[in-house]
């Protein structure tokens, strides 16, 4: 079977302008134009907090948005920025692929990595599969308005509900389900430099496996949970990408498919299917159930969670409730006070999504938004109404007040 595809342009949707032509646009009109445009950013902040708190107190389950709206640049639709950048080339439709920032030479750039588009969103035709796996690697350059598809030889197979890390620059990407259903456990590492994938030694020890988690910690890639064909797993396992070795380490409290895994601080936070999270100390090899403090969000899977560490915080884009119905709310869980945020509500629900993060500007002369010295949240595809969907949204979670000052009192 012929799994390799050949990528073809897709326009993005056209917004008004992105933010940082806005701010741009901005600074030439003088400072009281800024401080105009800064106080409203701050009211509708501030209002969208407000009502959100209300929602977290009340503890119900926000209603979800239309299923397509347009974006004006940025739209605030809770408490922080969202933008769809307008993008002249993205890759296909696809849900249940992998996401993860990377780079070896110079800036880091935000890649997609396989997964899968069924016939739900796709015209019928007889070019246009109706089930297809996908195999490509795309890159996401964001000063030329654009994805671009890596054209590399030999990539690992087509698969979808894979999991893609960085370790000191170089991709890997392992597990996940191929076209026919098989549960997979090789391990591949893709070098940006030379544009080139290696396949490593199969995990053999930790056994095939689909809709686990990944993240890395110390220089570490640990991988948790996810299902094979006798159900859901409950172990944690570690790879070390020197020796290539993969440890068994202490199995987690229960069994979790589709549930999220990132690392703050040397721990590791599990988080779905409960509102209860995990916390892994690799110290000591313990698992640790962390009882929300405060009214936790809805019971989910398949949703996305990245950790920004300058907040130390996770955030989390919708998934699906335990009755399988999407969801669109965006939470955010404070590692020290083990407590939840409402954020408000993604332009769009998604599942089978995936999201990356990208790290403070070390300009904020040239940040795309005031006080985007802060992390920015790329999540590109995912399931939606319709099925599949190939759109990229940025969201910038909401900067301290004081981050605006500067500029408020700017003549």
């Amino acid at each position: 079977m012929d799994t390799s595809y050949t990528s073809r342009s897709q326009p993005g949707l056209i917004i008004s302008s992105s933010p940082r032509q806005q701010v741009l646009q901005n600074q030439h009109r003088g400072g009281r134009e800024t401080t105009r445009i800064i106080t409203a950013v701050l009211l509708a902040s501030l209002l969208a907090a407000l009502a959100s708190l209300g929602a977290a107190h009340n503890h119900q389950p926000p209603s979800r948005p239309p299923d397509s709206p347009l974006l004006t640049a940025p739209a605030n639709l809770g408490t922080g920025l969202w933008t769809e950048p307008t993008l002249t080339v993205s890759p296909e439709a696809r849900y249940g692929h992998s996401m993860v920032l990377a780079g070896r030479t110079g800036t880091p750039y935000v890649y997609v990595f396989g997964g899968r588009s069924n016939a739900s969103a796709q015209a019928q035709s007889d070019d246009v599969p109706q089930d297809r796996f996908f195999q490509n690697l795309w890159k996401l350059l964001g000063d030329q308005d654009k994805w671009d598809e890596m054209v590399v030889a030999d990539p690992p197979l087509a698969r979808y509900l894979a999991e893609s890390t960085c370790v000191n620059g170089y991709i890997y990407t392992m597990l996940g389900q191929d076209s026919e259903g098989n549960y997979l456990f090789d391990v591949w590492k893709y070098d940006d430099e030379n544009f080139q994938w290696v396949k490593l030694e199969d995990a053999v020890d930790m056994g095939a496996r689909a809709r686990a988690a990944a993240a890395v910690m110390q220089g570490k890639i640990y991988v948790s949970g996810g299902q094979n064909e006798s159900g859901a797993l409950d172990d944690l396992w570690s790879f070390n990408p020197v020796n290539q070795d993969w440890t068994p380490l202490a199995d987690m409290p229960r069994a979790v498919v589709g549930h999220t895994m990132v690392a703050n601080n040397d721990h590791l936070y599990v988080y779905g299917v409960t509102s209860t999270t995990l916390r892994y100390n690799p110290y000591d090899d313990v698992w640790e159930e962390q009882k929300p403090a405060n009214d936790p969000p809805p019971d989910r899977v398949n949703h996305v969670a990245v950790s920004v560490w300058e907040r130390g915080s996770m955030f989390v884009f919708g998934g699906q409730d335990r009755d399988g119905a999407p969801l669109a709310d965006i939470w955010e869980y404070h590692f020290t006070s083990n407590s939840w945020t409402y954020q408000g509500e993604m332009p769009i629900w998604l599942t089978q999504s995936a999201a990356a993060v990208i790290p403070p500007d070390t300009d904020p002369t040239e940040s795309a938004l005031p006080g985007s010295q802060y992390s920015r949240i790329v999540l590109f595809g995912g399931l939606s109404a319709g099925g599949p969907t190939n759109r990229t949204f940025v969201y910038y979670p909401t900067p301290p007040f004081s981050s605006y000052l500067p500029l408020m009192i700017k003549p």
